[in-house]
């Protein structure tokens, strides 16, 4: 999963990883960028300029809380 934003705020359990959304990573989520922004009018330079990071499962126990603490 993708987020727009550093998330410096957002409480993860151990059972995912955080990181920054690297360069490949990007180029893959640019076709679902720049289709969001026709359908909803926004900025696709605006929107891929920003930080994007990857939340990906730990697979030491990828199903327990997933993505954010309950």
């Amino acid at each position: 999963m993708f987020l727009r934003g550093n998330c410096e705020g957002i409480l993860f359990p151990d059972q995912v990883s955080v990181r920054n959304a690297d360069e490949t990573e990007l180029k893959e989520i640019s076709g679902y960028v720049s289709e969001f922004c026709k359908l909803f009018g926004a900025d696709y330079n605006d929107i891929m300029d920003s930080e994007f990071v990857a939340v990906t499962p730990d697979t030491n126990n990828p199903y327990k809380r997933l993505y954010v603490a309950n």
